[in-house]
Parts: C-alpha cells; structure tokens; sequence
C-alpha cells in the first residue's frame, strides 16, 4: 500500500520524529510504499530518514518526489495536524491525494496547544483519532480515541556489549530530558561519589549514540520517550525533571506513570532527594522493564493496532502474536 505520514518537524531525534522513524521503517518491512510531509527538515531527516520520498512545500533545497499525486495514498497518518499556517498550506497541498476519511489516522503525541489540538473537520469525519497516552483522552474527551503506546525498536536497545553490575551500585548515571537540566545537586553528588554523569537531552542522540551510552550506565533519570527507550534497554529508570521525581518505574506503577507519557504533569511529584534516589538503587530496579516494553512498546504491536483502526489487519489476528 502507499502510506503517507506526517510530522510537523523532522529536525531533531526527538519524541515524535522517532516515532515517525520506527513507524515507517516497520512498515516498510512490511511492504508498503512510505512517502512523508514535512514543513521543516533538518539533520534528523538527512541521517535518518532520507531513503523516503519526502514533500516539503517550504523547503526548495529538497524536491517533492515527482511521483506522489499520481494516485491517492491508502493510508494516512497525519501526525500534529492542527490548525497553523503549514497544517492550511498541507491540507490544500495534499488533500486531494488522501484517502477517505476512515483510512485516515489523526495521531496526537501530546497535550500542548494548538499543535495537539485535534482538528475536526467535516471532511475528516470518520478519521481514526490516536493517542499514545491517556492524559490526551482526558484533555480531549470529546473525541473518541484508540489508544497505543510510544513505538519503540527493540533492536536500538539490544545491549550486547553491556556488562552485568557485579557491585549493586551506581557507577554510570544518564540525566535524558531535552526539557529539563541536570540539576546542580544531582551533579555535586556525583562529583563527590566519583559517579559518572551523561547528559544527552540537550543534544542530538540517535540510536547508535544512546545504545552505546545505555551500554555503560546503570540508571536512567529522565522523562517521556527517554524512560520508554531506558525500560526497552531492560535498564532501572526513574521519572523526574529539574526537581521532582515519581521514583522508580517498577511492574506496580508504570501504569500509572505511562498514562501522562512518563512525564510529571497531573501527578503527585515529590521533591527530589538525589541522595537518596542514588542510594536505594539496585540492578533489580529493572527487572521486567524490558518485558513490559516488549510487550506494549513494541513498533510491531503498534504498527498492528494502526493498520486494525483503519481496517487493514484482524484485531483477532494480532492478540496471540508475540514480540520479540
């Protein structure tokens, strides 16, 4: 099938940019024909995503693929499509390409708006509205949503050089949040404990990056997408920003945790006591990350569930699959 996906930006290895990546890398393993739209691109389309054709109206320096409105795409998914001047010039631009409505997929990765705000259209009718969490449910419940989960590649987070932590305590520690920096308490007292410190939010990381970095640590301090990736690396993650934290992710509270994207929006957030965070780590703070992620996480579990929503595969035929 030709599948079309869009993203608002792809410039950067952040959340939704990813997402755009592990999706269209599995449905092209599948078979199908990818094409993207994009008003900005940047060094993360270059290295990450140039083998799909790709139409940017507002970039002359990448050529729209000649071939894109010879016949309408299949499927749809239309990520961040809002209301701002690039969402106006796509929907006159590739319109007439789409779908009907009930082919077409509305995925929202956030709460922010306007840019997560849902467009709802008439001609939209019938569309297939996505969220990857349940606080976007609450913030939108007019809309009647289909649930799935951050994608995640397993095989970004396969650690094969890493080396069991024969001492139960932290050597290596990565601070992963592009929103939030390292905060100074945190970095003195791992400067007193000669503990390793990386910090990989605020630049570009792409998978070989973090699977090297993920290879040498033992914790993860993050928030959103970078608690996801640590859980897929089997590894102990904790959810916190500049100054509070919701503590470790374990099988009893991910739920709870994954329903407001790993983040510490409309949670009960303790102040963070780095000291003690550090001092209660053990190796078994990870048991069952991976497995979990495995089994909610996986890009093939939720590439099915987008191709169930609009028709294309069996719910029944996706319930005993397993994941590897």
């Amino acid at each position: 099938m030709k599948i079309l996906i869009t993203n608002i930006h792809l410039v950067a290895p952040n959340g939704s940019e990813i997402s755009t990546k592990v999706i269209a890398d599995e449905l092209k393993s599948l078979g199908h024909t990818i094409y993207l739209w994009s008003p900005s691109i940047g060094d993360f389309h270059l290295r990450m995503l140039r083998e799909y054709p790709t139409i940017t109206p507002f970039n002359p320096y990448n050529p729209e693929p000649k071939d894109w409105m010879e016949e309408k795409f299949d499927i749809a998914i239309l990520q961040h499509l809002n209301h701002t001047a690039e969402d106006e010039t796509f929907v006159k631009q590739i319109r007439p390409t789409l779908p009907r409505s009930d082919k077409i997929i509305l995925m929202c990765h956030g709460i922010a708006a306007p840019p997560e705000t849902p467009r709802i259209e008439p001609w939209l009718e019938g569309a297939k509205y996505t969220c990857i969490s349940e606080e976007i449910m609450f913030y939108h419940p007019k809309v009647e949503w289909n649930l799935i989960r951050q994608p995640i590649d397993p095989s970004w987070f396969d650690l094969k050089l890493k080396k069991p932590n024969e001492t139960g305590t932290v050597e290596k520690i990565v601070w992963a949040s592009h929103r939030h920096p390292i905060p100074e308490r945190l970095r003195d007292f791992c400067i007193a404990n000669q503990i390793g410190l990386y910090a990989c939010g605020h630049r570009p990381v792409y998978p070989k990056d973090i699977q090297e970095i993920y290879e040498q640590v033992d914790l993860v301090f993050g928030t959103g997408r970078w608690i996801y990736e640590g859980m897929a690396a089997g590894l102990p993650c904790v959810v916190a920003d500049s100054g509070h934290t919701l503590g470790y992710v374990d099988i009893s509270n991910v739920e709870s945790f994954q329903q407001n994207n790993m983040t510490l929006r409309h949670s009960s957030a303790k102040e963070a006591d780095w000291t003690s965070l550090i001092e209660q780590y053990t190796p078994d703070h990870g048991f069952g990350n991976k497995e979990h992620a495995l089994q909610f996480y996986h890009v093939s579990k939720v590439v099915d569930r987008l191709l169930a929503s609009v028709g294309e595969e069996s719910v029944e035929d996706i319930v005993g699959k397993v994941y590897e």
